[in-house]
């Protein structure tokens, strides 16, 4: 009898044990951007408690490329800073650049799978959180916490543009989680989704992450029934959350504001085009979260799986699950589209290209075959034959000119 009570008492302690939770920040050379992020986090309070008291914080800085040397300055501003602010053994720098996704894979198997976190919140060096974020995450995790249903919430909306009129309105509701900056995912989603984004982040390994073969990942996105949009990996992840039946919310109440106005793929024009300079922070004081019904979650559900699944009306997301257990995950690729140095095809159309014929022989070919592309394209841009072709002198003599002017604009 005895062993039984104690069984139950086990039990029971581990259901209402404490979750253990962490925060993890990802930068890489903008200084500014990364001590608003950061001093915006350590601000926060939850029920008049520090962040630190119930996040553990963590950074992970992807090391700096060579072609970005000249902000070395500011990538070791962020490493000084953070000395400053957290213990050093939470701050890890790789030695070799990873790429944001493939860095973003390496925060989440330390976090989930080596310390085991329930869930962890995850931020790029852009987003700011408002002074009650952290608070209003809290109360969301707690609410999802046992809800298999949800696989990350956050409280920046999509409705970011929203009135305050209209978000104290709307307060009570939950929206489809747009861009995921600092949301809070849980482990138990990460799991499940694990081995779909390994099968990804095969086909970004060995080359910078901006230059991936965004054809091959399309013709991967197509194997597996997912909408052929976005490559990046916060889109893959809201594939296979949308694939598996987990749904990505927000509050309707916005508590964030992304202020990467220039990036590697953002400029001021492109920031505003999305509205950006118009975030309205709510205001208002957002209280207990609302439970989340079967009908609104099968209504956000579907919203969700529209936007990420090719045929979301007909989609069968037990044979995806089959598909996982049976490790059904990899398109069949030749090498060569696996490749990024030159192939063949890649010397037969270069000829084509600028010298217009086709190789003398196999031997000219094969000597050009596993050179980097820009060796390649250098060969055979500055080569006697293609300078002496005079159909080529326009277009040359232009790209100089662009090259010259840019530089001066600089």
């Amino acid at each position: 009898m005895w062993n039984w009570f104690k069984k139950k008492d086990e039990s029971t302690a581990r259901a209402v044990r404490p979750l253990k939770k962490a925060i993890a920040i990802l930068p890489y050379n903008n200084f500014e951007y990364f001590r608003k992020t950061l001093d915006g986090i350590l601000s926060q309070h939850i029920d008049n408690r520090s962040v630190l008291e119930d996040f553990d914080l963590f950074i992970f800085q992807d090391a700096l490329q060579e072609r970005h040397s000249a902000s070395n300055a500011q990538y070791e501003e962020i490493k000084k800073y953070c000395e400053e602010k957290i213990p050093l053994v939470r701050f890890h720098r790789q030695e070799k650049n990873q790429g944001i996704a493939l860095q973003f894979d390496y925060a989440e198997t330390f976090l989930f799978s080596t310390e085991k976190y329930d869930v962890v919140i995850l931020c790029e060096h852009d987003f700011v959180m408002a002074p009650n974020y952290l608070n209003v995450v809290s109360n969301l995790i707690n609410q999802f916490a046992d809800d298999e249903r949800i696989a990350a919430v956050s409280a920046h909306s999509s409705g970011y543009r929203a009135s305050q009129e209209e978000q104290q309105q709307r307060k009570n509701e939950y929206v489809v989680m747009g861009h995921d900056w600092g949301a809070a995912v849980f482990r138990r989603a990460w799991l499940k989704r694990v081995s779909v984004m390994s099968a990804y982040y095969e086909l970004l390994r060995g080359i910078p992450f901006e230059q991936r073969n965004n054809l091959l990942i399309h013709a991967w996105m197509r194997f597996l029934g997912f909408y052929e949009g976005s490559t990046s990996q916060d889109t893959i992840k809201a594939c296979v959350d949308s694939a598996l039946g987990q749904l990505r919310i927000s509050s309707f109440p916005n508590l964030g504001t992304y202020i990467g106005e220039q990036g590697m793929h953002w400029d001021r024009t492109i920031y505003e085009s999305f509205g950006y300079h118009q975030t309205v922070l709510f205001q208002g004081e957002y209280g207990k979260p609302a439970s989340l019904g079967a009908e609104q979650f099968q209504k956000l559900l579907a919203q969700q799986q529209a936007s990420y699944l090719a045929n979301a009306a007909q989609w069968d997301q037990h044979a995806f699950k089959k598909r996982i257990e049976n490790n059904d995950l990899m398109i069949e690729v030749t090498p060569n589209l696996l490749r990024f140095d030159a192939t063949s095809e890649d010397v037969v159309a270069a000829y084509k290209f600028f010298l217009n014929r086709f190789p003398e022989s196999l031997a000219v070919i094969e000597s050009r075959i596993g050179k980097p592309i820009s060796q390649l394209l250098r060969s055979f841009l500055l080569s006697d034959e293609c300078l002496n072709r005079q159909e080529n002198w326009p277009i040359i003599i232009e790209a100089a000119k662009r090259v010259i002017e840019k530089n001066k604009q600089k």
